[in-house]
Formats: structure tokens, C-alpha cells, sequence
């Protein structure tokens, strides 16, 4: 509750300066006209199903709006969302925010998303505030925030078909210092969130109490483009991280720069410290590119301004591109290794051999052809606590395509032929395999007068795993159509598919569509689609259902 009077007293400051920053420029410029310009959008979603229970709620309603205010020269984005999972959602989808922006200067207001790493703050969506000052002759481009990025929900919500998960209201600030300029410059960052109300236990869905975390991050990253072909990239971050911020006090004799922090972290039996290096160097040519990439994850790394982060993994990878006969050919080769178990405490240890091809070549503007292959090769080493000994696992992933394109016609028809073929296998040291095999095979013809759409195509796939062998094989027709000089458009789709299994019919599905878009002047449009699902099941035991699904969508553009 404290945090949250400052967050208020936060934004009052801002409108406060916001609004004396406005009133101050001359009423008499051309930058004080008002102009308001966005979207506001409404959106209704049906639903049923015969056969099997329903697998959503059978009515859907959603509100949005996207503003842009101009006033005095400042621009004023805002957006809103609101919809009934309100109702039953603990994390309240119900969202609305706005970052209003004078020359140098963007605020951010409500609800809002910054990305200033992939290590410290990642996109995490927060309810808050924040300010960029980014002015343009200066090198110096100073941004801070503080909010909330998760709400309290002290049980498991059962009331609604959405459910949120039990965790403490966690909040946090940071701030970042950019010196440079736009290809050479030096990110420095930092970022301390924590959860709050600790003191009051929140019990997960087992019974057990959760623990309420503390985090803090410094970081580092730099882009620097060294003459006309070398370039580098890359980030060094640190996170200490108590997964109990209520645990006893560690008192560390040596000296540490864990405690020197002052009342923003205080280290403790759960202390975590952990870092995240990656960074990549590039040469560029006029017939390609070669670049080397680098990452190194501690295990147990974690930061709370990124929603999920892999950690514990090591790798190592080079990029060869290429651009041959006049970008008639063009190739991409990749290739590296990767580990995990960096600290050697898990009893599996797993490597990765990372290979991938892709090349495209164009003969003429009618013809394109393209080529794609890739090898993935891991192997696990499951080691014996107790002895010497250990056990290897071994798998070895292939996967190649072949796709075509030939296009003919002139202004006023035009015909498409296409081709997409895929097969992946995967073999272990186990005898254990299995191959996926796609084909799709289709024909489109436009005619460009009538603004008339045809297309056609075959589609199969087939699953080998074990001892059954699966797949799926049909057709699928479409059409699309504009009428009342372009303002509505039509689209149509039937499509056929029979399954198999043990190279035995085992059903089949008829899928439908039918959407439209009608826009009968710049500010109106309205949007909606029917779609059916059909299944038949020729097994006793899975059961026919029919599943209908219909939208309606309607947009004031101003």
C-alpha cells in the first residue's frame, strides 16, 4: 500500500509538470492546434459445440481504444483494453495506458512495456510510470520507471473458465544511461524489484507457502560498428537474487560488493549471484557476411523484469551468408554447439551440435526456388552419483524442404503454382525413431478486373512413431472476392481432411470459413467470420463433435 500512495503521488508530480510545461507555450503557434486522432474498436466472439463440452465460454466481449493526442506540439498516445475476463481473471486483463511525448521528452503513464535488455528489463509489462529524455544533439539518452509488475492474488480463482496463479504484488524501478551515439554507444542499466506484503504468506496449489523474492541487476551493453564492415554487439549482466527476502541475514566477513548495497539488497541464506554474457562481431562484404555469436548463461540466472529467461547453457556459433549472381543466389549457412550443466551439479549433461543450410535461387522473375536443411545432433551424459560409470543418450535430428514457386500471367490474370515439401527425422542411440513427412501442393489464379480470387490445393502429412503411423491427407478450396468498388471484401474456404492411422481411415474433418471486411469510408469498418468445425470419428471411443465459432468486429478510425 505504500508503494502504491508513492506510485500516485509519481504521476500527480508528472501531470503537474506535464501541465505547466503545456500551458507555458505561446497560444498563438501553430503547434497549439488539437487534434485527436486513433481507433475505437469492439469486438463480440460466439461460440458452441455439439458432441464434446464447450471449450471456451460461449460469449466473448472486448473493448479497445487507441488514441493520439496533439496538443501544443506534444503527441499523447493512449491505449485501453477491457473485456469480461475481468470478471474471473485475477491478473485483470483490463488494460489502459498512454505515453504522451514533447520534443525530447516521453512519459509513460499506466500500464507500459520497456525494453532496455534481454538480461535486466525485456519487455515485462508493468502498471506505472516512467520518463525518457532523449535529446536530439546530446549524447547522453537518459530512461527510469517504477511500477507493478504483478498483482497480489492470494488464492486460485475457480469462478472462471481463466484462472490466476497465487503471488505476491511485486514491484520495481530502474533506470538507464546511454552515451553515444545511434551505431556506436554504451548501455549502463539498473534494475531492483521486489515483492512486497511477505509478512502475509500466500500458499501455491499445493498448500505450501511461497516465498516472497528480491532482485537487483546491474548491466552493461554496447553496440559499436568499427569502420564501414566490422560491427559488435553485446551485454554483461549481473543479478543477485534472494529467493526469500525474509531469510536470516548472511553477514559476509571478506569484502564483497554484495554487501555494499545499503538497504537495496541485503544478502541472506538464499542469496543467488549469477551473470549473462552474450555479444556477437560481424564482417560484412558486398557478396555476404560472416558472424560470430557468443552466449554464456549462469545456471539459476533469473532477472523480474523478463517474463522467462533460458539459463544454464553455454554456446558457440558462427553465421555465413552469401550473395551470388547478382542476389540470384543467396545462402545461409549456420553452425555451433551448445552445453548445459556449466557448474557440473545436475547428474545429466547434455551437448548440441546446431547445423542449418538454407539456400534460395531465382532463375527468373517467374521461377523461385529454395532449399532448406538442418541437422541437430544432442547428446546426454546421465552420470552414476555413486560410482564412475555413467550413461550416454544420443539424438540426432534432421530436418530438410524443398519449396517451389512459378508465376505467369499479365495485368489482367495472373496464375501461381506452388510446391512445400518437408520431412524431419529423429534417431537415438535406442533404436527410437520417428519421421514427419508435409507436402502441400497448390494453384492460385487471380483475375485482376473482376478483383476475383481462386485457390486450390492438396495437402498431406504423415507421422511415423513407433509402432502406429498417423497422417492426414485433403483438400482445400478458396475463394476471395471484392465488391462495391473494393469496400467489401469476401473470403471463403472449404476444406476436406481425411485421417489415418495404420494406413486405416480413422475420420475425417470438414472445416469452414467465411469472413468479410467492409469499410465504406476511412472512419468505419466492420469485420466478421463464421467458421465450422466438423469431426468425424470412426472410432468408438473418440467421440463426433461439431464445433461453431462467429465474430463480429467493429472499428471507428478518426
Amino acid at each position: 500500500m505504500y508503494l502504491f500512495k508513492k506510485l500516485k503521488l509519481f504521476l500527480v508530480i508528472l501531470f503537474f509538470f506535464l501541465s505547466q510545461k503545456y500551458t507555458s507555450q505561446n497560444s498563438s503557434s501553430k503547434e497549439n492546434n488539437l487534434k485527436i486522432s486513433g481507433s475505437l474498436g469492439a469486438t463480440q466472439t460466439f461460440y458452441n459445440a455439439e458432441g464434446i463440452q464447450n471449450r471456451r465460454d460461449p460469449y466473448f466481449w472486448m473493448l479497445n481504444a487507441n488514441l493520439n493526442i496533439s496538443l501544443f506540439g506534444i503527441n499523447v498516445p493512449f491505449s485501453a483494453t477491457f473485456s469480461q475476463q475481468n470478471r474471473s481473471f485475477t491478473q485483470p486483463f483490463n488494460q489502459f495506458g498512454i505515453s504522451p511525448k514533447y520534443k525530447s521528452i516521453t512519459v509513460h503513464l499506466g500500464y507500459r512495456s520497456l525494453m532496455y535488455s534481454n538480461y535486466t528489463l525485456g519487455g515485462n509489462l508493468f502498471l506505472g510510470g516512467g520518463i525518457e529524455l532523449n535529446p536530439t544533439k546530446s549524447k547522453v539518452k537518459v530512461s527510469t520507471f517504477f511500477g507493478r509488475f504483478t498483482k497480489a492474488v492470494s488464492k486460485i480463482d475457480t469462478s472462471g473458465q481463466v484462472t490466476g496463479t497465487p503471488a505476491y504484488a511485486r514491484w520495481g524501478g530502474g533506470a538507464k544511461v546511454t552515451i553515444g551515439t545511434a551505431s556506436n554507444y554504451f548501455d549502463l542499466i539498473a534494475l531492483k524489484a521486489r515483492d512486497v506484503d511477505g509478512y502475509t504468506l500466500i500458499y501455491d496449489e499445493s498448500g505450501n507457502p511461497i516465498r516472497a523474492a528480491e532482485n537487483i541487476i546491474g548491466a552493461i551493453s554496447t553496440n559499436q560498428k568499427i569502420g564501414k564492415k566490422i560491427a559488435f554487439n553485446g551485454e554483461f549482466a549481473y543479478s543477485a537474487y534472494n529467493t526469500d527476502q525474509f531469510a536470516p541475514e548472511l553477514n559476509v566477513l571478506k569484502y564483497s560488493y554484495a554487501n555494499n548495497f545499503g538497504s537495496f539488497f541485503r544478502p541472506n541464506s538464499t542469496s543467488q549471484y549469477n551473470s549473462a554474457l552474450q555479444f556477437n562481431i560481424s564482417y560484412s562484404e558486398k557478396f555476404g557476411q560472416i558472424k560470430f555469436i557468443y552466449r554464456r548463461i549462469d545456471p539459476e540466472y533469473k532477472s523480474m523484469g523478463c517474463v522467462f529467461l533460458n539459463n544454464d547453457l553455454e554456446d558457440l556459433s558462427i553465421n555465413l551468408s552469401s550473395r551470388l549472381l547478382k542476389n540470384k543466389i543467396n545462402t545461409t549457412i549456420s553452425g555451433g554447439i551448445q552445453r548445459n550443466n556449466l557448474n557440473g551439479e545436475l547428474a545429466n549433461q547434455m551437448k548440441r551440435l546446431i547445423g542449418s543450410l538454407n539456400i534460395t535461387y531465382a532463375p527468373t522473375q517467374k521461377l523461385n526456388l529454395s532449399l532448406n536443411a538442418s541437422n541437430f545432433n544432442s547428446s546426454t551424459t546421465v552420470r552414476r552419483i555413486s560410482g564412475p560409470d555413467s550413461l550416454q543418450y544420443s539424438q540426432v535430428t534432421n530436418t530438410a524442404g524443398i519449396n517451389a514457386n512459378y508465376s505467369i500471367g499479365n495485368n489482367t490474370k495472373r496464375h501461381n503454382l506452388f510446391l512445400m515439401t518437408n520431412i524431419q527425422q529423429a534417431n537415438d542411440n535406442n533404436n527410437k525413431a520417428s519421421t514427419f513427412y508435409n507436402a502441400n501442393l497448390g494453384y492460385q489464379m487471380n483475375f485482376t478486373p473482376q478483383a476475383l480470387g481462386l485457390t486450390s490445393s492438396l495437402t498431406a502429412n504423415r507421422n511415423a512413431s513407433g509402432p502406429q503411423q498417423g497422417g492426414v491427407a485433403g483438400l482445400n478450396v478458396g475463394l476471395n472476392k471484392q465488391l462495391l468498388s473494393k469496400k467489401l471484401r469476401l473470403n471463403a474456404s472449404i476444406a476436406y481432411l481425411i485421417n489415418y492411422l495404420d494406413n486405416k481411415t480413422n475420420g475425417s474433418s470438414q472445416i469452414f470459413r467465411i469472413n468479410s471486411n467492409y469499410a465504406p469510408n476511412k472512419h468505419h469498418a466492420i469485420s466478421g467470420d463464421i467458421n465450422v468445425l466438423i469431426r468425424n470419428s470412426s472410432n468408438p471411443l473418440v467421440a463426433s463433435f461439431k464445433e461453431y465459432r462467429a465474430s463480429l468486429i467493429y472499428t471507428f478510425i478518426f
